[in-house]
Formats: structure tokens, C-alpha cells, sequence
């Protein structure tokens, strides 16, 4: 509930809020379904829930949305079934979300063009370039320009809509794994209630991001850093999407680990002041703060990758 008010109200739209409380809430209930009922007549749920939809929207291809929850729920299902790890379940999850979501539009664009070519998307990806920056323009003129920018609004506008652009690959990524980061939470949460054992709720709930992430992290970060010049724009946009792309996992890596060093055990002042802090720098200075809070995360994965080998090794 609080995470669905939050977004209401960050967002603006508590539409977009309930739609994501709808598809956690949907998902979870019908993963626990297979899970604990196994009954083949489970499938006329989602029957009856596509049919009571197109009834009441009198549009049957829109009341497929109502089917957007299944295919998580199937994949959620299969992970708790098999006491997956947390990461690997989240990453399932949100590519099962992705997929459904492309689909969704591809038949999208079907109806509506007939076709689906690479002239379609581009057209309709420069006609959403357009139209937000003329939006954020809007906005831009009647707020006024950031303190210190020596442009005006439709030019500041501009550059930071096709900055989003270059980066949508990753928004994206992170976009469906935060939803897929809720869902698996909401589904390992029920699973808890319920008593599942001790030691496949640790697995499922452990946040342990690979060695192999880690190094890619840094490499890309390194590569954005390298390639800002015209002739390697393109590698460093590439660079930086991948760099994006794994930010949250090494942020909630380094978030663990700064809390267990500073708040584990009987926290002193100078740790609490410590931790505010560091929060005080991130939300004042988060272009710098959240690489170097990744960078943080990724040489934890990495330290703690080696000190694995080195015990397993020894014994």
C-alpha cells in the first residue's frame, strides 16, 4: 500500500498507481493459485477476466491489458516452485513483463498501421520526441530555466528529451525490473506468510549480484567516461546504456552493505550521522553520488566474490 501511494503521489497519477497495485496484486494472487490449488480450471480465470473486461470497455483488443499479469504470474510461479534466487527471479520476471509489454505493442501498432517496419517506429518514436518536447518547453517557460543555463526553454528542452532518448533502452530496463523487483517481493512476502523453510526464504530473499555484473559495471563506466567525443558518441551512449541498465543492482548491493557496516549491531551516533549524511550527498549531488555508490556496490560483489573463492579454496 505504501508503495502504490508513493508512486501516486511522485507521479501525479494515481491511475498509474492503482494499474501498478492491479498488476502485483493480480499476479501474485494467480501465481499463488497455481501454486497451491493446481486445478486445470484455473485457466478460465483469465478468460473470465478478459471477457468482464471487453464487456464493460466494449473494445476486445483493449481488454487484453487485462491479460498483462498472466505471463508474470506463470514465470513467478516457476521461480517460487524451484526456490530460485532472488536476482535470477527478478530478472525472469521483469523479462516476462517486457515481452508481454512488446507484444502489446506491436499489436498495437498493428491496428493502428496496418504494419510493423523500422520507417513505423521510427516515425512514431520522432513523433513522441516532438510532442514532449514541446510539453517540457511548456513547462520550462512557466517555471523558468535552471539557475546558471545560458539557453532558452525549447533548447534546454530539447537537449534533455534526446539526452532521455539516447538512455531509453536503459529507462526501460529499469523501468520493468523495479516492477519486477515488486512483484517478486510481493509474491516471496505471501510465500512467507505461509511458512515456507527457513533456508529457501533466505535464498529467494538474498539481493547477490555476480562478479561478472560488477566488472561489466566498471567497464562500462570507464567507456562512458572515454568516449564523449563526436566520432565514438555512438560507443559511449551504448556505454552509458549498460552503465544504466545495472545501476540499481549495484545501488541495492551498495545500500546492504552500507547497512550492515553503519546499522547491524547497536548503531553509535557517529554512524546514524554517518548514514544521514550519505543521504544528504545523494539527494544534493546525485549525478556524482549514485556512480560512486555503484562503484561501492560493484567492489563489494567483487571483494566478496574473492573472499567466497579464497574461504572455499582454503577449506
Amino acid at each position: 500500500i505504501v508503495t502504490v501511494l508513493s508512486v501516486g503521489v511522485l507521479t501525479g497519477s494515481m491511475e498509474l498507481a492503482a494499474l501498478i497495485g492491479v498488476l502485483v496484486t493480480g499476479a501474485c494472487a494467480f501465481a499463488w493459485l497455481c501454486l497451491t490449488v493446481g486445478s486445470p480450471w484455473l485457466g478460465l480465470l483469465p478468460v473470465a477476466a478478459y471477457t468482464a473486461s471487453a464487456l464493460l470497455l466494449r473494445a476486445p483488443v483493449a481488454a487484453a491489458l487485462s491479460l498483462l499479469p498472466i505471463p508474470c504470474a506463470l514465470v513467478m510461479a516457476s521461480a517460487l516452485r524451484r526456490q530460485t534466487a532472488r536476482v535470477a527471479s527478478i530478472c525472469r520476471i521483469s523479462l516476462a513483463l517486457g515481452a508481454t509489454t512488446l507484444v502489446a505493442l506491436l499489436v498495437y501498432l498493428l491496428r493502428t498501421s496496418g504494419s510493423v517496419t523500422p520507417s513505423i517506429l521510427r516515425n512514431l518514436l520522432e513523433g513522441v520526441r516532438i510532442g514532449a518536447t514541446g510539453s517540457l518547453a511548456e513547462i520550462v517557460n512557466s517555471v523558468g530555466l535552471p539557475q546558471g543555463s545560458n539557453t532558452d526553454a525549447t533548447a534546454y528542452a530539447q537537449a534533455l528529451i534526446d539526452t532521455l532518448f539516447n538512455y531509453l533502452p536503459a529507462l526501460a530496463v529499469i523501468l520493468f525490473t523495479l516492477l519486477g523487483w515488486m512483484l517478486h517481493t510481493a509474491i516471496v512476502r505471501v510465500a512467507l506468510g505461509n511458512e515456507i523453510p527457513k533456508k529457501a526464504a533466505v535464498r529467494m530473499m538474498s539481493f547477490d549480484m555476480s562478479m561478472a555484473s560488477a566488472i561489466l559495471y566498471f567497464l562500462a563506466l570507464l567507456l562512458s567516461w572515454i568516449f564523449v567525443s563526436d566520432d565514438t558518441a555512438l560507443y559511449g551512449i551504448v556505454s552509458g546504456n549498460i552503465c544504466l541498465a545495472l545501476l540499481p543492482g549495484m545501488l541495492m548491493t551498495a545500500w546492504i552493505a552500507i547497512n550492515t557496516l553503519l546499522l547491524h549491531r547497536a548503531p553509535s551516533c557517529l554512524s546514524v550521522v554517518l548514514y544521514l549524511v550519505i543521504f544528504f550527498l545523494i539527494f544534493n549531488f546525485s549525478l556524482v553520488m549514485l556512480p560512486l555508490c555503484a562503484a561501492f556496490g560493484a567492489v563489494v560483489i567483487i571483494v566478496g566474490r574473492i573472499r567466497h573463492y579464497l574461504s572455499e579454496k582454503n577449506s
